[in-house]
């Protein structure tokens, strides 16, 4: 299914990815997750965004609105719901209170931001996806974005080591692995 959602698009001449079709890809990647998504029936996708950021907001507003369109009956089930980021101390507390299985990063935040949510996805158990390339190489999991005009993933496997993700071997035959912080 992931590799048919990766071909079965035209070349895109936007220099990013429209929501609708990264969340498709993001949702159908997610369910390829065998570690963390173990013995999860609902997994909560947190959006953050950084507040008072119009780019941000929208990033959070769009993403989550197309992810939670297109998240289906399947199971896991999967949903997205936006996290304001205000620091780490309150991304810990929304990632326990909320069950937060992955930490989506929008546009706007600082690199100070991406370590301190890499630090917290790593220690809470949570995976992190960034929603852009440098995002990705700053120290998240994962990202779905557009090269050469079609949706690329991209997997950073440092992260993903440190956070304690792990694919199926179906993802990792799509990802294109990086080497980032």
């Amino acid at each position: 299914m992931l590799a048919i959602l990766l071909a079965g698009f035209a070349p895109l001449h936007a220099a990013s990815l429209d929501p609708e079709v990264e969340a498709k890809i993001l949702l159908t990647a997610l369910r390829l997750e065998t570690k963390l998504s173990a013995g999860r029936s609902d997994l909560i996708v947190g959006v953050l965004y950084k507040p008072g950021k119009a780019a941000s907001d929208a990033c959070s507003v769009d993403i989550v609105n197309a992810m939670n369109t297109h998240a289906g009956n399947t199971k896991p089930s999967i949903r997205a719901a936006r996290v304001p980021f205000d620091g780490a101390t309150e991304l810990e507390r929304a990632v326990a209170e909320q069950g937060l299985f992955a930490l989506y990063v929008c546009t706007g935040l600082s690199t100070t931001d991406f370590r301190a949510v890499s630090a917290v996805a790593a220690q809470s158990g949570a995976m992190s996806i960034g929603a852009r390339k440098g995002i990705v190489l700053s120290g998240m999991t994962m990202g779905v974005l557009i090269e050469s005009g079609r949706p690329k993933i991209l997997l950073n496997e440092t992260a993903a080591d440190r956070e304690g993700v792990q694919f199926s071997s179906r993802f990792y035959g799509l990802a294109t692995k990086v080497k980032g912080k």
